[in-house]
C-alpha cells in the first residue's frame, strides 16, 4: 500500500478464506472516499502477495518480491506508471539483483533517487540450491542456516531507462 497524491494504491494480495492471490491494482481516493479498480497494460502483473510497494515519485508505483504461493517467492520488480497505467519490469537477473524474498522492507530515497530494499525472509523454494554449496550475495557469504537475510539493496532510479522493459 502506497499513497501518491490524493490516492492510496493497493496491489495484490492473498483472500485466506480461499487462498486466492491477486494481481488487481486497487486505488481508494481520500477527497471522493470511493474505490476503484485500475485495468492495467504492458507487462502482466504477476499475482502476490508478502510483497511491498512504494512510490518512487514523478508518478511511479514499485511493487517488489512476495510470493506467488507457500512455497514460490519472487524477486521480481513492477514499475507502474500511475498517470496512464503502463507496466514495466525491471530484469530479475542482473547482477547483484537482490534473491527471491518476502517479509523485508522497501522505501524510496528521494534525495539519492534510489530505492533500498532491507532484509527479508529465506527463500525456502531454493533450500536445497542452498545445501549443495556456498551462496553469495555480492561478496558477502550467506549463512544458510540463517532464516532471515540482512543485507541492503539500492537500486539507482536515474538508471531505470536502462533497464525497465515494456
Amino acid at each position: 500500500m502506497t499513497k501518491h497524491g490524493n490516492k492510496i494504491y493497493i496491489y495484490g494480495g492473498r483472500n485466506f478464506d480461499t487462498n486466492q492471490v491477486s494481481n488487481q491494482l486497487w486505488s481508494f481516493d481520500l477527497n471522493k472516499e470511493t474505490w476503484e479498480l485500475h485495468n492495467t497494460f504492458g507487462k502482466t502483473l504477476v499475482p502476490v502477495y508478502e510483497h511491498k510497494a512504494c512510490n518512487a515519485g514523478k508518478g511511479y508505483l514499485i511493487i517488489y518480491g512476495g510470493k506467488h504461493n507457500f512455497k514460490d517467492f519472487s524477486n521480481s520488480m513492477f514499475i507502474i506508471n500511475l498517470f496512464n497505467f503502463k507496466v514495466g519490469t525491471v530484469d530479475s537477473n542482473l547482477i547483484n539483483t537482490p534473491c527471491k524474498r518476502t517479509n523485508f522492507q522497501m522505501t524510496f530515497d528521494f534525495h539519492s533517487n534510489k530505492l533500498i530494499i532491507f532484509g527479508g525472509e529465506k527463500v525456502r523454494d531454493v533450500e536445497e540450491e542452498f545445501k549443495q554449496g556456498e551462496y553469495y550475495m555480492g561478496e558477502t557469504k550467506i549463512d544458510t542456516n540463517d532464516p532471515f537475510f540482512n543485507q541492503v539493496y539500492e537500486f539507482d532510479f536515474a538508471k531505470l531507462k536502462d533497464y525497465i522493459k515494456f
